[in-house]
């Protein structure tokens, strides 16, 4: 498949369960190689970078399987805030944190995204899943990566949660940046997206822009039925 992502846009993906939304985020984000094609980003091939080198060029991840890949639950949610972030200025200075930048840097996450804690030093695991959630979103977003790759952003979260990291993700795109938004929730994709591509078998079957896109249609093309 070829597709593009631009600077200042939502491009959703849908597609029932298994259709390859798995292994395209895996290929962009780096965690599989691909077998053939290139990957750019911001202008600059990164098919043969590394997690890491991918997100030092400008990418950022939400995963899926946030508890498995996105967070360590024993640490304190401010070191999971940290992630990422650990080697530079200002959370770091000749290679040793400053816990001062740490606090403030976790703190601004944790009221931007309205997550609810007992503080900053507890482990992320005494947090209920959509403060987990929220402040997974929130230490992503921090990063201002010109691409960010988020996966079923609000998959079991309250109605109140869901509407935060909504405005999040719409306020980032509007900062400029391009978002690829994986989501099992049409609606969502709805919502959220200026551009729909629906995946089905491992391939790009359908596109269709705000003014095109409907749940009926986006439904059809998913399952391949006659419109």
């Amino acid at each position: 498949m070829s597709l593009s992502v631009r600077a200042g846009e939502i491009v959703g993906v849908a597609g029932v369960t298994g259709s390859g939304q798995a292994d395209l985020v895996a290929a962009i984000t780096g965690s599989t190689p691909i077998e053939s094609g290139s990957i750019r980003l911001c202008g600059r091939d990164i098919t043969g970078l590394s997690v890491r080198d991918r997100r030092a060029r400008g990418l950022a991840h939400i995963p899926e399987n946030r508890a498995e890949v996105g967070f360590a639950a024993a640490a304190s949610l401010a070191d999971n805030l940290a992630t990422g972030f650990h080697r530079d200025v200002p959370l770091a200075r000749r290679g040793l944190l400053r816990r001062s930048a740490l606090r403030a840097h976790a703190e601004e996450i944790v009221r931007r995204l309205s997550v609810r804690t007992r503080g900053i030093r507890v482990p992320l695991r005494t947090l209920s899943r959509a403060d987990q959630q929220k402040a997974i979103v929130g230490r992503e977003l921090a990063h201002h990566a010109p691409l960010l790759v988020v996966e079923q952003p609000t998959r079991g979260v309250d109605v109140g949660s869901v509407e935060r990291i909504h405005a999040e993700l719409v306020s980032y795109r509007d900062a400029g940046n391009a978002v690829l938004l994986v989501s099992a929730e049409i609606g969502e994709i709805l919502k959220l997206s200026d551009r729909v591509l629906v995946l089905r078998d491992g391939h790009l079957v359908a596109e269709f822009d705000r003014t095109q896109a409907d749940a009926r249609r986006v439904e059809v093309a998913m399952v391949g039925a006659d419109a």
